[in-house]
Order: C-alpha cells, then sequence, then structure tokens
C-alpha cells in the first residue's frame, strides 16, 4: 500500500526474471498509473459493485481481483451480495479475497487466565 513507483516496479521486473512462472500482484497501482505494468493484474480495495462492473466494461486487458472487497469485524459486511454479482457475465474478474475474516468477540482467556473476549 505504498502507491507504486519505480522502485516497486523494479522488484516486480526482478520477480518476472526469477520465476516467469508466477504473477505478480500489487494493489497500490490503482492509485498511481505512471507504472501500471507493475501487476500482472487490475486489483482493487473496497471497490463498488457498479465500479467493477465499469471497469471490467471498459477494460480486458488484465484480470481484475478485489485484493479486500469486504473487512469482517462483527456485523460489517454489507455489500458483499453485490460483488458476488459482478463475476456472473463472463467478465475478466478472477477473484475477491476477503480482509479479517475472524470473529473477534469469541471468550478466551488471556495469558493472566482472566476471561476476555477479543482475537483468538
Amino acid at each position: 500500500e505504498s502507491c507504486g513507483g519505480k522502485d516497486i516496479f523494479a522488484m516486480s521486473e526482478y520477480f518476472r526474471q526469477t520465476d516467469p512462472s508466477r504473477l505478480v500482484h500489487y494493489e497500490s497501482i490503482f492509485w498511481d498509473r505512471r507504472y501500471n505494468e507493475t501487476s500482472d493484474m487490475e486489483s482493487q480495495m473496497y471497490t463498488k459493485a457498479a465500479d467493477i462492473q465499469k471497469f471490467l466494461s471498459e477494460h480486458r486487458d488484465k484480470p481484475f481481483i478485489c485484493c479486500e472487497y469486504t473487512h469482517s469485524m462483527g456485523n460489517s459486511n454489507g455489500g458483499i451480495a453485490q460483488v458476488y454479482g459482478t463475476d456472473r457475465d463472463g467478465t475478466s474478474l478472477s477473484g475477491r479475497i476477503y480482509w479479517d475474516f475472524v470473529d473477534q468477540a469469541l471468550w478466551h482467556r488471556d495469558r493472566y487466565g482472566k476471561r476476555s473476549h477479543g482475537l483468538w
């Protein structure tokens, strides 16, 4: 999440030379298009479903991935159904990645043996 630039681009070129069988993923070129070839896929975080559809209809040169499309903290997963619907039309949407898919309200004992809730 450092917004790209020549050093990140150079690293992506190194990765491709070292192992050309692997894809390079980098999200932050979304904010700085000067080095668009840094990533082998278009990657965005928390993009609205309508904006995903618009992007997919206008750009077919790279697969699209929602590298963070929802942040699951308690009851904060609104809009999931809309994002799921974006891959039904044969476009180049390649996937979606959950961020923080964990129930952070689970009861546990802390290091002092006291009952608490939080990260598991």
